[in-house]
């Protein structure tokens, strides 16, 4: 096989693609006024567990099986990330479509045991009368509630529902929730000592979700999904199974093969770029935001594809590119932050539940050093709030917790 084939070298593209998503995620984070978690969250995902595949690529002995390692990795994070496809195919390019696996449409899926399992939903008025169908709305109660601001104008939020089920079920160890996952946000008020019942509507002209007495969610639009055990014996759950395969037999599986251990050089390269990758993933938790040095670590890792591929695999070549990042890499901010003022970015309040207690966390965007430089982000966890409340009007984000 050739090396490479009409569409240019797989390798070379999969650097440039690393190299992208590190660009991007700076982006993201570089000013507290503009900071997109979500953003982050989804380009360093991409990159989970594919440290050493990237490594065993660009150190593999001949061309064509660095290019067949680079293509496999490709296929692979799609396969595991199918959501990325499309991302992937932005960042190297639409002459690789062939090589990623489509995406495959969500529908209910029978799991290990053959139980037949939801799939999310875009909210429609058919699906939410599906819904209310099955679950008691009226009575639900949040609980998780949070409202985030993304890049310089969007804003998105998660409604997490407790929800009492309409139907006969054999077992109600643990209750159902209702999630609603809003995109396009463009108002949201929500005080938690106000927090039962939900009343949600949606249309051509967006999605409306109203929290108890006064609260409210508006939208352009929704994702539902439901997580109940005992799906399967609803009125969807028992449709969805008269119309589901079964699974197919199990079938034993090859041994995965043996892959060579990297040389010491390569091996280290891969510890930090993994690590790295994870620690920015880590952001994924809205109480990180500040502890985790986010740009500092794209600075590190700035030009991390070039630079490899420029290596040849060399051990020599990689040993210096570690001390080069080792030299660079920023210390993480452990220890509790202490809040800046400043504009919220997030905010979230999760009732207690499973010997949690509750808990509010907010992300602010703080200027120390006067409004015409970067801005900066820092994250504050209260335990046990006795006062909650988010407001999103006029995309401006605001929230108030004490006590």
């Amino acid at each position: 096989m050739d090396h490479e084939d009409a569409r240019g070298s797989a390798l070379t593209a999969l650097a440039a693609l690393l190299d992208r998503s590190i660009e991007q995620i700076a982006q993201a984070a570089e000013d507290g006024r503009t900071y997109d978690r979500g953003r982050i969250v989804s380009l360093s995902d991409l990159w989970d567990n594919a440290a050493v595949p990237l490594l065993r690529a660009v150190t593999a002995a001949t061309p064509a099986e660095r290019e067949d390692r680079a293509r496999a990795l490709l296929r692979a994070m799609v396969t595991r990330r199918p959501q990325h496809r499309e991302r992937v195919l932005e960042q190297v390019g639409g002459q690789w479509a062939d090589l990623l696996p489509t995406s495959r449409p969500a529908v209910p899926q029978r799991d290990f045991f053959g139980v037949v399992r939801p799939a999310p939903s875009v909210c429609t008025p058919e699906a939410w009368a599906g819904l209310t169908a099955d679950y008691e709305l009226g009575a639900a109660g949040v609980r998780r509630l949070w409202v985030e601001q993304e890049g310089a104008a969007g804003a998105s939020g998660t409604l997490e529902l407790s929800v009492g089920r309409r139907y006969p079920a054999t077992a109600t160890a643990s209750g159902a929730v209702l999630a609603v996952q809003l995109h396009g946000l463009t108002e949201a008020r929500f005080d938690h000592t106000d927090r039962h019942g939900a009343v949600l509507t949606c249309g051509a002209g967006g999605v409306t979700v109203r929290l108890g007495r006064g609260g409210v969610l508006r939208a352009a639009g929704a994702v539902l999904s439901v997580e109940d055990h005992r799906w399967h014996e609803s009125a969807a759950g028992r449709r969805a199974d008269a119309v589901t395969p079964p699974n197919d037999p199990p079938r034993p599986r090859p041994a995965p093969a043996e892959e060579p251990e990297l040389a010491p050089a390569a091996g280290r390269v891969a510890r930090v770029l993994g690590v790295a990758m994870m620690e920015i993933r880590s952001v994924r938790s809205a109480a990180e935001v500040g502890r985790v040095p986010v740009a500092a670590l794209c600075r590190m890792l700035a030009g991390a594809g070039g630079a490899l591929v420029a290596t040849a695999g060399d051990e020599a070549a990689l040993g210096r590119l570690y001390e080069e990042w080792r030299a660079r890499r920023p210390v993480r901010e452990d220890g509790e932050p202490s809040p800046l003022p400043g504009r919220v970015r997030f905010a979230s309040w999760s009732a207690a539940r499973d010997g949690r207690r509750a808990e509010a966390v907010v992300v602010l965007a703080s200027a120390p050093g006067g409004p015409g430089g970067l801005w900066l982000t820092s994250s504050y966890e209260h335990p046990e709030p006795a006062v909650f409340r988010v407001e999103l009007t006029g995309g401006q984000l605001s929230a108030e917790v004490a006590g």
